[in-house]
C-alpha cells in the first residue's frame, strides 16, 4: 500500500500486514476477520482502497486510512457466494477491479459509499486467471486457452492457445505475453 505496507493473503488462519520502519520490520495481525483469499490496491478520491476478496465472506473494500469498509451486498453480481475471491485484478484504464464468477467477467468499482458491478463479457470457459495488461485489454486464462476482452471496442477474441488450462499470464516490457498451464506447459506469444 502507499505507507509501504505489504498486505501478505493468508490462507489459514490470518493475513498478515508487513511493515519496516527505522526499528526493523514489524508483522500485524488482521485477526478477528475472515481469511483473505486475494487482495489488490487502488487509489480513488485521493485515498487508497484496498479490495479484499475474503473467504464465506462478500467481496470488500477497506479504506487504507480511516478503516471504513463497505461491503458488496446487494450490487448486482450474480450470487457472491460462487463468485471466485482468488483472483482480483486493478483495472488499469477506469476505477475499480476485475473479478470473475464461472465464464462472468465483471468490473466492479466503488461509488461514493456503495460497490457497483457490470457482466463485461463471457469466456470460452470457466475462469481460472485474469491478467490486464494495462493498454485496455484483459487477458482471461480458462479451461480452454485463453482470450483477449478489448475494453475499448468490448469484443471478446480467442488466443491461438486451446485446449490449455492456463492458471497465470504475465506481459513484458517488450510486449511478449507468458502463459502458465496447468501441464506446466509454458506458451509465449510476441
Amino acid at each position: 500500500d502507499h505507507d509501504q505496507n505489504l498486505w501478505v493473503a493468508g490462507g489459514s488462519p490470518h493475513t498478515f500486514i508487513i511493515s519496516k520502519n527505522t526499528t526493523g520490520v514489524s508483522r500485524q495481525s488482521y485477526d478477528g476477520k475472515p481469511t483473505v483469499w486475494s487482495s489488490v490496491s487502488e487509489e480513488q478520491d485521493n485515498t487508497e482502497w484496498i479490495w479484499l476478496g475474503l473467504e464465506r465472506e462478500m467481496l470488500t473494500v477497506v479504506n487504507n486510512k480511516t478503516g471504513q469498509t463497505l461491503w458488496a451486498k446487494g450490487a448486482g453480481i450474480g450470487n457472491f457466494e460462487h463468485m471466485n475471491i482468488a483472483c482480483l485484478v486493478k483495472r488499469s484504464e477506469g476505477k475499480g477491479i476485475w473479478a470473475f464468477e464461472g465464464k462472468n467477467i465483471w468490473h466492479i468499482w466503488r461509488e461514493g459509499r456503495e460497490i457497483r458491478a457490470a457482466r463485461e463479457c463471457e469466456a470460452s470457459g470457466n475462469v481460472t486467471s485474469l491478467m490486464d495488461d494495462g493498454e485496455g485489454h484483459l487477458y482471461i486464462g480458462h479451461e480452454n486457452g485463453v482470450d483477449c476482452f478489448d475494453s475499448h471496442t468490448r469484443t471478446r477474441t480467442m488466443l491461438p492457445i486451446k485446449g490449455l488450462r492456463v492458471t497465470d499470464m504475465a506481459k513484458s516490457a517488450d510486449g511478449s505475453l507468458y502463459f502458465c498451464c496447468d501441464n506446466h506447459c509454458f506458451c509465449v506469444l510476441s
